[in-house]
């Protein structure tokens, strides 16, 4: 029984290395400063206005634990040049980032009873960050050393909404584990899609997942283990404008339907994959659907990824499942998307040929100075073709908010 224990830690311990060699992936230059959160919006009758990010307290979460981890990018990131263990990682996250918002752990409205624990820091939250925190985060060895940001969501509401019987995804200030996992696999199923299209982009790369230690309240009386997703930090770009619009294309070509708003940063590196989906295409390397479709509701709170993405993380937050197994879940999605494109040779996306989105012109016209009121009549000819899943027509797009 001792060796087959100590067998078991061997292969966990193998598995989380190959993570980290496998997946450490090119991201984007991360922001290093607060004051790169800075945005400027066109307000009516006021004219242009900056805005800061702004600080909050954050309470410290008592049992946050990690559950999923690129070790290659936080020490590309963060490390270079370094040795640290994958240990010591682990829990240089937990103390710099597992914390929550003070207003989310003062109700039990949207969860259950948050236990925190001393500790108590500071946050900045951008603006339109509805559900996400920024941290700037300090070297282990020396607490006045700051060596970089860590953008993060499922941190909880800096204010509570008004209403309280709305149980909906993004409007409880959290996020589930499930959910958590399912934007991980994603992230780097589109970052490894991006350099066999040789596009010229990337994504803003995973860190890590935290199970938050505390379960949501969902609408139809369920709970579901809560998480932070943590990420490179960025800057926004507007939905669906330039290369993010034109980048709608490359994706359907490889089975992935990036939904209403495709997010990303001004240079169209994608972020936010929340709403992607995937979808029948002719291509060799399309998505294989089997594992990564959706069985009869086309919806992405309702394919293959978010559904097992909750299995594991239900059985991860109750100790019936190691990091192992999450890393398993992980894998099993990641490689049959990586056999597809070895199989292939690869192609070069060409912009020149790819046509805009078909609301590029009108999500355009929503950020002129014309009234508001005005600019969402301006509707496109081909809205009836968009696919919406559900929203209706007239509706404002995200424009560039935390997912």
């Amino acid at each position: 029984m001792r060796v087959f224990a100590t067998l078991c830690c061997l292969l966990c311990t193998l598995s989380l290395a190959r993570l980290a060699k496998a997946d450490g992936l090119d991201g984007v230059q991360p922001l290093r400063s607060i004051s790169d959160y800075t945005i400027t919006r066109y307000v009516p009758r006021v004219g242009e206005q900056r805005f800061l990010p702004q600080a909050e307290r954050v309470e410290h979460l008592a049992h946050a634990k990690v559950a999923l981890a690129d070790y290659g990018a936080i020490r590309r990131d963060f490390f270079a040049g370094r040795q640290i263990t994958n240990a010591e990682i682990d829990r240089w996250l937990l103390a710099q980032v597992a914390f929550v918002s003070s207003a989310q752990t003062q109700q039990t409205i949207f969860n259950e009873s948050i236990s925190t624990r001393g500790g108590a820091r500071e946050a900045h939250r951008p603006r339109a960050y509805g559900r996400g925190l920024v941290f700037e985060v300090f070297d282990p060895a020396d607490s006045q050393h700051k060596l970089g940001l860590i953008d993060s969501k499922g941190n909880g509401f800096a204010k509570m909404p008004k209403r309280k019987n709305n149980h909906c995804s993004h409007c409880n200030g959290l996020m589930t584990l499930g959910e958590a996992l399912r934007e991980f696999s994603y992230e780097r199923m589109v970052n490894k899609v991006q350099k066999h299209a040789a596009s010229g982009r990337t994504t803003v790369n995973s860190y890590a997942v935290i199970s938050a230690g505390f379960s949501i309240k969902q609408g139809d009386g369920s709970r579901a283990p809560a998480a932070l997703y943590l990420r490179q930090a960025h800057r926004r770009g507007l939905a669906n404008s330039g290369d993010l619009g034109r980048q709608r294309a490359l994706l359907e070509h490889y089975g992935i339907n990036a939904g209403f708003a495709v997010q990303g940063t001004p240079e169209g590196h994608l972020v936010d994959f929340g709403d992607y989906l995937g979808m029948p295409a002719k291509s060799a390397y399309a998505l294989p659907l089997k594992l990564w479709g959706a069985p009869g509701k086309q919806d992405p709170q309702a394919d293959n990824p978010w559904r097992w993405g909750h299995e594991t993380a239900e059985a991860f937050a109750a100790g019936r499942a190691k990091r192992h197994h999450v890393w398993l879940f992980h894998r099993k999605l990641l490689d049959s998307m990586e056999a597809r494109l070895a199989r292939t040779s690869q192609t070069r996306f060409e912009w020149a040929k790819s046509k805009a989105d078909p609301i590029r012109a009108w999500i355009q016209q929503l950020s002129t100075s014309r009234p508001l009121a005005a600019k969402r009549r301006a509707a496109p000819p081909a809205w009836q073709s968009l696919r919406m899943r559900g929203r209706r027509p007239g509706t404002s797009p995200r424009l560039g908010g935390q997912r």
